[in-house]
């Protein structure tokens, strides 16, 4: 299975706790301390001074990573579900662009991260797993 393309059978609302957890963690490829890196990274500032948006306010959807990250199965409730029914969802619709490549929109004069893999790894995926923070 690819990062790219989360499985859809059966449908993700269809499935337990303990089975909406792994197929989020298998889609995903970063730990909550990862995470938290980019939360204080100077990539996650510059993402947000550019490209905060209504669908990633703040660090709404790195905490949510976090979260889900750090939270065994077992312990998953409705938040949890909700969370990561919208992280697949993004997922889902957002790695068939980045197959295509992650573009030129650096967001520093580095130019070793583009907004596009930025806005991943916000939700738990770092489409090229090269670690830049």
């Amino acid at each position: 299975m690819s990062i790219f393309d989360p499985p859809d059978d059966p449908p993700d609302e269809e499935l337990s706790a303990t089975e909406l957890h792994d197929r989020w963690e298998s889609s995903t490829n970063l730990s909550a301390s990862q995470l938290r890196r980019f939360r204080d990274s100077k990539y996650n500032r510059a993402y947000k001074q550019q490209n905060s948006s209504k669908a990633q306010p703040g660090d709404e959807p790195l905490n949510d990573a976090i979260m889900l990250a750090e939270t065994p199965a077992s312990d998953w409730g409705d938040r949890e579900r909700d969370e990561a029914l919208e992280a697949l969802d993004w997922i889902d619709r957002h790695g068939a662009q980045a197959e295509d490549g992650l573009g030129e929109n650096y967001l520093t004069d580095e130019e070793d991260m583009t907004k596009r893999e930025a806005a991943g790894i916000r939700w738990g995926v770092d489409w090229d797993d090269e670690i830049e923070w």
